[in-house]
Formats: C-alpha cells, structure tokens, sequence
C-alpha cells in the first residue's frame, strides 16, 4: 500500500532540499561576514518572502546566514534586499562565464 503525502509533509520536503541548495550553492559560507557555517549556524534566507507566489522556492531567492547575521536581519529584510540580489546576481554570472 502506498503512503500519501501531506501537502504539508510535501512542503517540508521541498523547503529542505530548497535549503541544502541554498547553502551548496553559497559553500555554506555567510554572505555578509564570510565565515563558513556549519549545523543549526547556518541558516538558509529568504530574500523576498516565501509568500510570493513562485519564490518560495527559487533558489536564487535564498542566501545563506549565519546565526548572528540571520537575527540581525529579522524585521529588517527589506534593507538588506538590494544587497542580497547583488550578491545572487554575481554569482549568477560568475557561474555563466
């Protein structure tokens, strides 16, 4: 017999491998202090909210945080978007030539 899934089991499954791309992609190194981070220190964030139909996601609206700067953002974000599309936005390019 076959299990099917939550929607929500689904969108679990979906943010965790949205995640682990976020950060392979990144070396799962903090784009603002540029240490690498490991574990429960490295966080995974959302440029634009996640809300936004067709972003949650795209991984080039993520970028990898760690801890400190992850909570240094919160409630803040929309400061920090210009930046974070620059940083994707390089790397994008860096990846094409």
């Amino acid at each position: 017999m076959t299990k099917i899934k939550s929607k929500k089991t689904e969108q679990r499954e979906l943010d965790n491998v949205w995640k682990k791309k976020v950060k392979d992609r990144d070396k799962w190194t903090c784009q603002i202090c540029r240490k690498k981070v490991v574990g429960k220190n490295c966080h995974a964030h959302h440029i634009l909210p996640k809300g936004i139909k067709g972003m949650r996601w795209d991984v080039n609206n993520g970028i990898t945080l760690c801890y400190a700067h992850h909570n240094q953002i919160r409630g803040k974000e929309e400061c920090y978007v210009k930046m974070f599309h620059e940083i994707i936005i390089k790397k994008i390019k860096d990846k094409n030539e």
